[in-house]
């Protein structure tokens, strides 16, 4: 159903049953798969691609052009999987050109309100973003991740998978899979238990994850030393493995630090 007073430019692509409301907008090189709402006064434009069962509540803009001095003008695009929920005057911007041009949400991510996701940032799937947490350019954030309230991620900073970051958190580095992220300048307090065993963790992997994190956040040797022995000695494990290959990525921020008093 499409509201009376909703405007559809031609060119809109629309799936089965799609839901427009009252005065929002939908333009021409938008694509809406199958069972989307767009809830009244919701913006949606530029090159934007929806895919099936996601709901876009009011006041949201996506699609619009990136905040970014590098942006030329092109056709740059945002690309949204099946099953999401973006809520309340959030944000997501297009890509800028020389970096792909692409900002890419995967599927099955709650976003709250107020949540703004800037250009060329890549989200995963089955993520909650929570009330105004901000994303910068080039943030990744993989599965299962979430993000607190308020939260600040500084530019290519990436967030790995099944990480919690606390409300008001201030994020500069990456931050480490499982991991557990608290303060104003963030740092990592433990690993995300509570969070892993509602997902099924086993107590051998939750075992493995400690003697991973304490060996990443080890005062002797070098990092490099540490990852080796740890590579020996627990290698087989596949969380462990997901852990090494974050901690090898991590060239342009480095790692969000351990706090004194982290619990691992």
């Amino acid at each position: 159903m499409i509201h009376p007073t909703a405007v559809v430019e031609k060119g809109a692509e629309l799936g089965a049953n799609v839901s427009i409301g009252a005065m929002a907008y939908v333009g021409p090189n938008v694509v809406l798969g199958d069972n989307v709402v767009i809830k009244p006064q919701a913006h949606v434009t530029g090159h934007t691609r929806l895919g099936q069962n996601c709901k876009v509540y009011p006041f949201t803009v996506i699609g619009i052009e990136p905040q970014d001095l590098k942006y030329q003008g092109g056709d740059t695009r945002v690309e949204i999987g099946d099953n999401n929920t973006i809520r309340e005057h959030t944000q997501i911007h297009a890509g800028v050109e020389q970096f792909g041009g692409l900002t890419k949400i995967g599927d099955n991510n709650l976003i709250m309100g107020n949540v703004h996701i800037a250009h060329d940032v890549i989200i995963h799937n089955n993520t909650i973003i929570v009330n105004a947490a901000n994303l910068s350019g080039h943030v990744i954030v993989e599965d299962f991740a979430i993000l607190g309230g308020a939260c600040g991620i500084h530019q290519f900073v990436r967030i790995g998978q099944h990480a919690m970051i606390g409300g008001m958190a201030a994020v500069e580095r990456d931050v480490v899979p499982f991991s557990l992220v608290q303060g104003e300048r963030s740092k990592v307090v433990g690993l995300n238990v509570i969070g892993l065993k509602r997902r099924g963790f086993e107590r051998e992997e939750l075992g493995n994850l400690k003697e991973a994190m304490q060996a990443i956040f080890g005062a002797e040797d070098t990092l490099a030393a540490r990852m080796q022995a740890l590579a020996e000695a627990k290698g087989e494990s596949a969380v462990v493995k997901d852990l090494l290959s974050f901690v090898e990525g991590a060239a342009k921020r480095g790692l969000t630090p351990a706090s004194d008093s982290a619990r691992f």
